[in-house]
Protein backbone atom coordinates (compact mmCIF):
# COMPACT_ATOMS: atom_id res chain seq x y z
CA UNK A 1 0.00 0.00 0.00
CA UNK A 2 0.96 3.47 -1.01
CA UNK A 3 0.85 6.00 1.64
CA UNK A 4 0.93 9.33 0.22
CA UNK A 5 2.30 12.82 1.92
CA UNK A 6 1.93 16.64 0.60
CA UNK A 7 1.06 19.58 1.78
CA UNK A 8 -0.39 22.80 0.68
CA UNK A 9 2.45 25.89 0.16
CA UNK A 10 1.36 28.95 2.05
CA UNK A 11 3.34 31.10 -0.27
CA UNK A 12 3.63 30.48 -3.69
CA UNK A 13 0.06 28.75 -5.20
CA UNK A 14 1.71 27.42 -8.76
CA UNK A 15 2.85 23.87 -9.57
CA UNK A 16 6.30 22.38 -9.52
CA UNK A 17 8.25 23.31 -12.43
CA UNK A 18 10.74 21.28 -13.54
CA UNK A 19 12.79 24.60 -14.14
CA UNK A 20 12.50 25.68 -10.30
CA UNK A 21 11.69 23.79 -7.26
CA UNK A 22 9.10 24.80 -5.18
CA UNK A 23 9.41 24.39 -1.33
CA UNK A 24 11.87 21.91 -1.35
CA UNK A 25 10.34 19.64 -3.52
CA UNK A 26 13.23 16.96 -4.16
CA UNK A 27 11.14 15.92 -7.62
CA UNK A 28 11.86 17.82 -11.20
CA UNK A 29 8.01 18.33 -12.12
CA UNK A 30 5.76 19.16 -14.75
CA UNK A 31 3.01 21.52 -14.79
CA UNK A 32 1.09 18.97 -17.63
CA UNK A 33 0.96 16.59 -13.97
CA UNK A 34 -1.87 18.49 -13.19
CA UNK A 35 -3.93 16.57 -16.34
CA UNK A 36 -3.34 13.34 -14.47
CA UNK A 37 -4.85 14.42 -11.21
CA UNK A 38 -7.54 12.27 -10.44
CA UNK A 39 -8.83 13.87 -6.86
CA UNK A 40 -12.95 14.60 -6.65
CA UNK A 41 -13.86 17.91 -8.16
CA UNK A 42 -14.14 19.38 -5.16
CA UNK A 43 -10.79 18.34 -4.05
CA UNK A 44 -8.74 19.53 -7.25
CA UNK A 45 -11.48 22.99 -7.11
CA UNK A 46 -9.15 23.78 -3.53
CA UNK A 47 -5.55 22.66 -4.56
CA UNK A 48 -3.98 21.40 -7.17
CA UNK A 49 -2.26 18.33 -7.00
CA UNK A 50 1.55 17.50 -8.86
CA UNK A 51 1.26 13.81 -9.46
CA UNK A 52 5.05 13.68 -9.16
CA UNK A 53 6.07 14.62 -6.20
CA UNK A 54 2.11 14.46 -4.56
CA UNK A 55 2.16 18.04 -3.37
CA UNK A 56 -0.39 20.19 -3.59
CA UNK A 57 -0.85 23.91 -4.29
CA UNK A 58 -3.50 26.16 -3.57
CA UNK A 59 -5.75 27.38 -6.92
CA UNK A 60 -5.35 30.88 -7.85
CA UNK A 61 -8.84 32.20 -6.05
CA UNK A 62 -9.42 29.62 -3.41
CA UNK A 63 -7.20 31.25 -0.96
CA UNK A 64 -3.59 30.53 -0.37
CA UNK A 65 -2.60 29.12 2.74
CA UNK A 66 -5.55 26.49 2.26
CA UNK A 67 -4.44 23.33 4.16
CA UNK A 68 -5.20 20.26 2.01
CA UNK A 69 -5.32 16.82 2.90
CA UNK A 70 -3.44 14.49 1.16
CA UNK A 71 -3.38 11.72 2.88
CA UNK A 72 -5.18 9.77 0.98
CA UNK A 73 -4.78 5.93 2.12
CA UNK A 74 -6.95 4.37 5.09
CA UNK A 75 -4.41 3.13 7.56
CA UNK A 76 -4.21 1.61 11.02
CA UNK A 77 -1.69 1.71 13.68
CA UNK A 78 -1.30 0.57 17.54
CA UNK A 79 -1.85 0.24 19.72
CA UNK A 80 1.88 0.90 21.40
CA UNK A 81 3.36 -1.86 23.86
CA UNK A 82 5.07 0.79 25.94
CA UNK A 83 3.25 2.59 28.21
CA UNK A 84 6.18 3.52 30.81
CA UNK A 85 6.02 6.78 30.20
CA UNK A 86 2.80 8.86 31.07
CA UNK A 87 2.76 10.14 27.12
CA UNK A 88 2.60 7.86 24.70
CA UNK A 89 2.64 8.22 21.17
CA UNK A 90 0.00 6.43 18.62
CA UNK A 91 0.38 7.55 15.05
CA UNK A 92 3.51 10.05 14.37
CA UNK A 93 2.26 11.84 11.38
CA UNK A 94 4.49 10.34 9.14
CA UNK A 95 0.93 8.43 7.33
CA UNK A 96 -1.14 11.73 8.53
CA UNK A 97 -0.49 14.54 6.72
CA UNK A 98 1.60 15.74 9.78
CA UNK A 99 -0.76 15.67 12.44
CA UNK A 100 0.52 13.08 15.24
CA UNK A 101 -1.90 11.97 17.71
CA UNK A 102 -1.28 10.53 21.36
CA UNK A 103 -2.61 9.53 24.66
CA UNK A 104 -2.09 9.83 28.50
CA UNK A 105 -2.72 8.57 31.41
CA UNK A 106 -2.40 10.60 34.10
CA UNK A 107 -2.45 9.39 38.21
CA UNK A 108 -4.37 11.13 40.46
CA UNK A 109 -2.20 14.37 42.04
CA UNK A 110 0.50 14.22 39.60
CA UNK A 111 1.77 17.88 38.43
CA UNK A 112 1.84 16.77 34.66
CA UNK A 113 4.50 19.26 32.61
CA UNK A 114 5.37 22.87 34.34
CA UNK A 115 4.08 25.61 32.11
CA UNK A 116 5.32 25.86 28.74
CA UNK A 117 5.09 27.36 25.16
CA UNK A 118 5.18 25.57 21.80
CA UNK A 119 7.27 27.06 18.69
CA UNK A 120 6.17 25.02 16.06
CA UNK A 121 2.18 23.01 16.90
CA UNK A 122 -1.17 24.01 18.04
CA UNK A 123 -2.01 21.13 20.40
CA UNK A 124 -5.37 19.84 21.33
CA UNK A 125 -6.87 17.58 24.15
CA UNK A 126 -9.24 15.22 24.74
CA UNK A 127 -10.52 14.00 28.08
CA UNK A 128 -11.45 10.83 27.80
CA UNK A 129 -11.78 10.26 31.69
CA UNK A 130 -11.43 12.04 34.60
CA UNK A 131 -10.61 15.78 35.23
CA UNK A 132 -7.90 17.71 33.88
CA UNK A 133 -6.94 21.68 35.20
CA UNK A 134 -5.64 23.17 32.51
CA UNK A 135 -4.45 26.87 32.07
CA UNK A 136 -4.41 28.26 28.43
CA UNK A 137 -2.79 32.35 28.66
CA UNK A 138 -4.96 33.49 31.70
CA UNK A 139 -8.11 30.78 31.25
CA UNK A 140 -8.43 28.30 33.77
CA UNK A 141 -10.25 24.99 32.74
CA UNK A 142 -11.89 21.95 34.38
CA UNK A 143 -11.94 19.89 31.67
CA UNK A 144 -14.10 16.61 32.04
CA UNK A 145 -14.72 13.68 30.29
CA UNK A 146 -16.01 13.73 26.37
CA UNK A 147 -14.56 17.66 26.24
CA UNK A 148 -11.37 19.25 24.34
CA UNK A 149 -9.66 21.97 24.70
CA UNK A 150 -7.64 23.79 22.44
CA UNK A 151 -4.27 24.70 23.14
CA UNK A 152 -2.84 27.58 20.32
CA UNK A 153 1.06 28.10 19.84
CA UNK A 154 3.16 30.53 21.27
CA UNK A 155 0.54 30.56 24.00
CA UNK A 156 1.89 29.55 27.70
CA UNK A 157 -0.08 26.38 28.84
CA UNK A 158 0.08 24.11 31.71
CA UNK A 159 -2.27 20.90 33.30
CA UNK A 160 -2.24 18.54 35.69
CA UNK A 161 -4.58 16.05 37.26
CA UNK A 162 -5.41 17.92 40.88
CA UNK A 163 -8.55 15.01 41.03
CA UNK A 164 -8.83 11.51 42.95
CA UNK A 165 -9.28 9.84 39.80
CA UNK A 166 -6.79 8.64 36.82
CA UNK A 167 -7.07 11.06 34.03
CA UNK A 168 -6.98 9.85 30.39
CA UNK A 169 -6.83 11.99 27.77
CA UNK A 170 -5.67 11.69 23.51
CA UNK A 171 -3.69 14.50 22.22
CA UNK A 172 -3.25 16.01 18.67
CA UNK A 173 -0.25 18.50 17.68
CA UNK A 174 -1.02 19.82 14.30
CA UNK A 175 2.98 19.19 13.17
CA UNK A 176 4.93 15.93 13.75
CA UNK A 177 7.80 17.22 15.13
CA UNK A 178 7.00 17.11 18.93
CA UNK A 179 6.65 13.94 18.41
CA UNK A 180 10.28 13.75 18.21
CA UNK A 181 11.06 14.81 21.90
CA UNK A 182 8.84 12.54 22.99
CA UNK A 183 10.81 9.67 21.84
CA UNK A 184 13.77 11.14 23.09
CA UNK A 185 12.41 11.72 26.35
CA UNK A 186 11.78 8.00 26.39
CA UNK A 187 15.16 7.03 25.40
CA UNK A 188 16.90 9.51 28.49
CA UNK A 189 14.92 7.76 30.79
CA UNK A 190 15.30 4.20 29.89
CA UNK A 191 19.11 4.76 30.03
CA UNK A 192 18.56 6.51 33.31
CA UNK A 193 20.36 4.70 36.62
CA UNK A 194 19.01 7.30 38.80
CA UNK A 195 17.02 10.36 38.87
CA UNK A 196 16.85 12.42 35.73
CA UNK A 197 19.21 15.49 35.34
CA UNK A 198 17.20 18.85 34.45
CA UNK A 199 19.39 20.32 32.61
CA UNK A 200 19.16 17.39 29.71
CA UNK A 201 15.44 17.54 29.32
CA UNK A 202 15.49 21.38 28.75
CA UNK A 203 18.04 20.62 26.44
CA UNK A 204 16.00 18.07 24.59
CA UNK A 205 12.56 20.36 24.75
CA UNK A 206 14.10 23.35 23.30
CA UNK A 207 15.45 21.28 20.20
CA UNK A 208 11.62 20.82 19.76
CA UNK A 209 10.49 24.04 20.02
CA UNK A 210 9.32 23.51 23.60
CA UNK A 211 10.41 26.74 26.36
CA UNK A 212 9.61 26.74 29.80
CA UNK A 213 7.89 29.88 31.06
CA UNK A 214 7.44 31.49 34.42
CA UNK A 215 4.32 30.88 36.48
CA UNK A 216 2.94 29.05 39.09
CA UNK A 217 2.21 25.46 39.99
CA UNK A 218 -1.23 24.33 39.29
CA UNK A 219 -3.20 23.48 42.61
Amino acid sequence: MTHVRGRADRGTGRLCSGQTEQAGCPSHCTADAASRDDRPAHARRIAMLCVPCQRTWPVEGSGNGVAVMTAFDPFVVGPPADRSQPWRVVADGSLSNEMALGDARIPPGAPGPGRHVHTHEDEGIYVVSGVLTVEVGDERYEVGAESFVWLPREVPHVFANLGTEEVWTVGLLSSPGLTGMFHEQAEYFASLQGPPDPEVLLEISLRYGVRPVEGPPLC
